[in-house]
């Protein structure tokens, strides 16, 4: 009895650790690999959702830290930005659409006149050019002209308003009018589960980044123990360089939204530009695409100026749009040399042509999402580039940085502090002389006494 005690009470014998061969290894990484890709493409229809989540995650996740001082947890905290951030989502909206409406009132294009002189003008062309001379050849525009003509003529409004045409037209309208109660509610159901659809994406991309901001720290350190504890140093450093891209985009981009924004809404009220705070706004939302955003942003303003003119300056439209060209442009170039490497900084340094083609890519492949992000991931693949390339060459992967300012040419504020600088020396040297000229009578004066 004592024995088998004994025996029971004794500790657990464990089985040596058997170690998997290089062979099995590789197998199972492989199938690893596979499994993931296979996750991947059965969440496919969340992958947007899950970005759109994680770049509103970017962008609250410095206000949770910073009300982290308050002592409360950190799900209460998270909670309460994200609370703010739902009443400002509506009452944005509210505060905007009427003075967008307003703002729509004021352009006041006259599209009657434009297709009145339209008409005239293509009546008049024929007249004014009959032919085309091209590498001292004449060829003779009637026949295409006559050919346009006809064609036009098939659409003649005593040929569409006949009574057969109307016959026809009723007929078909009859055959139709029992289908019109089966269309009118798809139409609505559809409508409705659009609906449903996009309020559910709203609260889903809500929840995910919500759990994103509040675990933050824990994924953080997930991701990290992932690898062995003699990787994690560089792993860390390699994380934070990539944080530091994704952050300062983001929260850059955001700042660089509101700021053109209003920069082009006041500047277009100063030239007194129809509409121009929702042109502004254009301008603002358009400033997330890099390169080809405020180029788009400039047409419709462009078109604004050619058609209606300015209502507060006295000049033709051709003039007005050449200046609406010239504010945009201005504010281009200030955005490119001031704004862009003071509020985004060096961690996206990328080469304009790269990022042009980045965002062409980026559109084909994943629409307005993918021009957006086309930035970050080629900066991000940039990093990731670098720190493998310095691997495989057995280099110091993460050199240390160069003294401030070194290699690099003074700016104005540092050459205008070693200006004052110079002055104050110059200054000083010119008061020494002085000061002793004035000291020497009264020495020679005590030396007499």
């Amino acid at each position: 009895m004592n024995d088998e005690t004994s025996i029971n009470n004794a500790a657990p014998v464990h089985a040596p650790l058997t170690r998997w061969d290089r062979n099995f290894k590789r197998n199972v990484a492989v199938g690893m690999i596979l499994t993931g890709l296979l996750l991947i493409y059965l969440s496919r229809a969340v992958i947007a959702t899950l970005i759109m989540a994680a770049i509103l995650a970017y962008l609250i996740h410095p206000m949770v830290n910073r009300l982290m001082h308050l002592r409360l947890p950190r799900g209460l905290v998270t909670g309460l930005v994200y609370l703010f951030v739902v009443l400002l989502l509506i009452f944005v909206p509210i505060i905007l659409i009427p003075v967008l409406i307003e703002q729509i009132s004021t352009i006041q294009i006259p599209w009657n006149d434009l297709y009145v002189g339209f008409l005239k003008w293509f009546e008049d062309f024929p007249l004014t050019h009959p032919s085309l001379r091209l590498l001292g050849f004449e060829f003779d525009l009637g026949p295409w002209y006559q050919r346009i003509n006809n064609g036009f003529s098939q659409f003649q409004i005593d040929q569409i308003f006949s009574p057969e045409t109307v016959i026809n037209y009723i007929s078909q309208a009859l055959r139709s009018a029992s289908t019109v109660v089966g269309v009118a509610t798809g139409v609505a159901s559809n409508v409705v589960v659009g609906i449903f659809t996009s309020l559910l994406g709203f609260l889903l991309t809500l929840l995910y980044s919500f759990y994103m901001v509040k675990d933050a720290p824990r994924m953080r350190a997930w991701v990290e123990g992932l690898f062995p504890a003699t990787y994690q140093p560089e792993m860390q450093e390699l994380m934070q360089r990539l944080g530091r891209i994704w952050q300062s985009f983001f929260r850059g981009q955001l700042v660089l939204c509101l700021t053109i924004g209003t920069v082009t809404t006041l500047a277009l009220a100063i030239i007194g530009m129809p509409g121009a705070i929702l042109l502004g706004l254009l301008a603002g939302i358009l400033e997330i695409i890099p390169n080809l955003g405020p180029i788009i942003a400039m047409v419709p303003a462009l078109l604004v100026a050619l058609l209606q003119g300015s209502i507060t300056i006295e000049m033709s439209n051709t003039s007005f749009a050449l200046l609406t060209v010239g504010v945009y442009v201005l504010i281009q170039q200030a955005e490119n040399n001031i704004l862009v490497p003071r509020i985004i900084g060096q961690s996206v340094n990328l080469h304009p042509l790269v990022v042009l083609v980045g965002v062409i890519v980026g559109a084909t492949q994943a629409g307005i999402l993918g021009a957006f992000l086309a930035a970050p991931v080629l900066a991000t693949l940039r990093v990731v580039a670098g720190y493998m390339y310095a691997k495989l060459l057995d280099l110091p992967p993460f050199p240390a940085p160069d003294a401030p300012g070194a290699g690099t040419p003074p700016g104005w504020r540092q050459r205008l502090t070693s200006a004052w600088q110079g002055l104050q020396q110059r200054l000083a040297r010119a008061a020494v002389p002085a000061q002793s000229n004035a000291d020497a009578p009264a020495a020679e004066t005590e030396d007499t006494a």
